[in-house]
């Protein structure tokens, strides 16, 4: 982990220092992330996890005339695996609840060439997370937990947009999260860590 969050570091770095600034107001709108990749499991009494993860985001932004801006939202993240445990096959899924909230950087890439489309992003910051569901199906059996608890992680992102228009723009990038702290309940300790992600953006201006 520590060498993933060095790397994005970095990238995130390279990013911010390559683009040229863009002379912007103030701005404000929405942007929906859609996200797919992979992440490992640590809870007690299991051994790590390796497992899919599917999620998407709906964030508010604010934007300052300098290219930062700052978000945050609601989002939705589902964890599948497959293991076996005690020589029993099983499938586990979580279904968890997110809560962003992210200092983010945008710079143009081409600001010298006519018609510049293309933007550059990074940024960073923490979010919330709760379990809403934990299931877990054997071949004899189905066991369910709701409301697992709540914890904290810190997250990482770059990436590329293209402006459709002034008030439109779609991207793809790479993010890296993972918890911080562990969730707590019924003596059952858990966290998601290593969530390498590819997200697909879409993003609207107001």
């Amino acid at each position: 982990m520590k060498n993933l969050v060095l790397t994005m570091f970095v990238l995130l770095s390279t990013t911010l220092m390559i683009g040229q600034e863009t002379e912007k107001k103030h701005s404000y709108g929405f942007i929906a992330n859609a996200k797919l990749g992979f992440a490992k499991l640590k809870q007690s009494s299991f051994v790590t996890i390796n497992g899919n993860v599917n999620s998407g985001d709906i964030q508010f932004f604010y934007s300052l005339p300098s290219g930062t801006y700052f978000s945050t939202g609601i989002g939705l993240l589902e964890f599948n695996a497959n293991g076996v445990s005690g020589g029993e096959s099983f499938a586990l899924e979580h279904s968890y609840i997110r809560i962003p909230l992210y200092i983010n950087r945008s710079v143009s890439i081409f600001k010298d060439q006519s018609n510049n489309k293309i933007n550059a992003f990074g940024g960073v910051g923490i979010y919330g997370n709760t379990l809403l569901k934990e299931e877990i199906q054997t071949l004899t059996t189905t066991f369910e937990e709701k409301n697992g608890g709540w914890n904290l992680g810190l997250g990482f992102n770059v990436g590329l947009t293209f402006e459709v228009n002034d008030y439109m723009s779609f991207g793809i990038g790479f993010d890296t999260q993972s918890d911080l702290t562990k969730m707590k309940k019924n003596d059952v300790e858990r966290k998601l860590e290593t969530i390498n992600t590819v997200n697909f953006v879409y993003k609207l201006n107001f």
